[in-house]
């Protein structure tokens, strides 16, 4: 292995008879053989072992490379750690044969058969590593501080958007509510539900008027009497006779139930009216009560709802 050395700077190229060289099938191998982890070293080391010439594998620096072609045939490289601890300047960054050996047919690179590693890496790299480590650490640490201080803002900005739309809500509630005050008719220490309540937020109040309004709901059912009520008195006005004058004192009208108190000139007109209004569909005329007064007949005409009829 003694030879001549050439050098390129920090760059150092020896011959490559100064190496040991082997072709190892890897192919007993489990896992690639490219793969540059220390358990796969060590076993690319086994094999280069038995080809070194009275030398241990510990007593070598040895580098791998793939050869192209086949994922199983790998280059091993190596050279004596003493002749590394004695014959390489310590400014040297790399070491790398000249040339590969004859008995490679496979078209290689040598510089990338670099034996300064592990251990024997230069200061100088190992520096270079670490302020390279230290600057991705130093980005990263800066861009974590950036994306908080991003989220941190975007989450300020949300709670400021969310409090103004509160704001704007609660304002809207009261101009819609107004102030809260008691209820007519009720005593100044006795408040309205959900309103005159000291410290009652515009959504207390909001909820205790729809509350109100709710129970205004149970009073459809009154409005829906009224409104057949009202189409009743249509159609026993349809059958008001008009040639009987009379002058109508009450009129009442239930779901179940008509009752007409009217004055007119004569028994005989009392008599046209109730016959008239017998003919009420659905209806059924009781008894009619008529009494005589001076200048007028007092009469009272009932009606009652035919519940044969409406099934």
């Amino acid at each position: 292995m003694i030879g001549s050395t050439a050098h390129d700077g920090p760059h150092l190229r020896w011959p490559a008879d100064r190496f040991y060289w082997a072709i190892l099938d890897a192919s007993s191998l489990p896992g690639r053989p490219t793969v540059r982890s220390r358990r796969q070293h060590e076993r690319l080391g086994y094999l280069f072992e038995s080809v070194l010439p009275g030398v241990t594998i510990e007593e070598v620096q040895a580098v791998y490379q793939r050869l192209p072609g086949d994922a199983k045939r790998v280059l091993a490289c190596g050279i004596s750690q003493n002749v590394l601890e004695q014959e390489v300047d310590q400014c040297a960054l790399t070491l790398s044969p000249q040339t590969a050996p004859a008995f490679v047919d496979e078209r290689i690179e040598p510089a990338g058969l670099n034996l300064l590693t592990g251990r024997f890496c230069p200061g100088a790299v190992r520096r270079a590593h670490r302020r390279l480590i230290l600057s991705i650490a130093l980005v990263l640490t800066l861009c974590a501080v950036l994306v908080i201080v991003g989220l941190e803002r975007r989450t300020s900005a949300h709670r400021r958007a969310q409090n103004d739309v509160l704001t704007a809500r609660t304002a809207i509630l009261e101009q819609i509510l107004g102030s809260a005050a008691p209820a007519p008719g009720m005593g100044a220490g006795i408040p309205r539900a959900g309103v005159g309540i000291p410290g009652a937020g515009a959504e207390l109040r909001l909820t205790a008027e729809r509350r109100r309004l709710e129970q205004t709901r149970s009073h459809d059912g009154a409005v829906s009497e009224l409104h057949d009520s009202a189409r009743v008195l249509a159609r026993l006005l349809g059958l008001w006779p008009s040639d009987v004058p009379a002058q109508t004192q009450s009129l009442s009208i239930s779901s179940t139930s008509i009752t007409i108190r009217a004055q007119v000139p004569s028994m005989a007109d009392a008599q046209r009216l109730a016959d008239a209004l017998a003919r009420f569909p659905k209806w059924q005329l009781h008894q009619p009560q008529s009494e005589s007064r001076r200048d007028h007949v007092q009469v009272t005409l009932r009606l009652g709802r035919n519940q044969e009829q409406d099934r």
